[in-house]
């Protein structure tokens, strides 16, 4: 078999035509990918910000938080308020005791001199009864 320069020049236009067709080939589904991958790597993105946004909001209030809890006494300061509150409570008490002593001290007082008063207002011997007027005549 001889080899003949039109069928070698044939062969080698279909080799040709076939790598071509081949490399398109390969070619349009590497461009696919890569805007496949492009298009990925995008939203990518756009998820990594809005996660980055997210943690530094969380960030921020968790420090939100710590700072509130700064300001919440502890267990040995409620205690401390409880002993205090305890001892205002008996303070108060023993005012009111007092207070109440007093109260009965001046509502007799009181009495006493409203039955003073009353005693007073009232003579002991009768009173005389008023004079008549006279008419005169004009």
């Amino acid at each position: 078999m001889q080899i003949d320069a039109e069928m070698l020049l044939k062969v080698l236009t279909f080799a040709v035509s076939v790598g071509t067709g081949l490399y398109a080939w390969l070619a349009s589904k590497d461009r696919a990918t890569a805007i496949q991958f492009r298009d990925l790597e995008l939203r990518f993105g756009a998820l990594e910000g809005r996660v980055v946004k997210s943690d530094l909001e969380n960030q921020a209030q968790v420090q939100r938080i710590y700072a509130q809890l700064k300001n919440v006494p502890d267990k040995e300061a409620i205690h401390k308020l409880e002993l205090g509150m305890q001892e205002v409570r008996g303070a108060v008490d023993q005012m009111k005791e007092q207070w109440k002593d007093q109260l009965t001290q001046m509502q007799r007082s009181f009495q006493r001199m409203e039955d003073f008063l009353l005693d007073a207002r009232t003579p002991h011997s009768q009173p005389t009864p008023p004079q008549p007027r006279r008419r005169t005549r004009t």
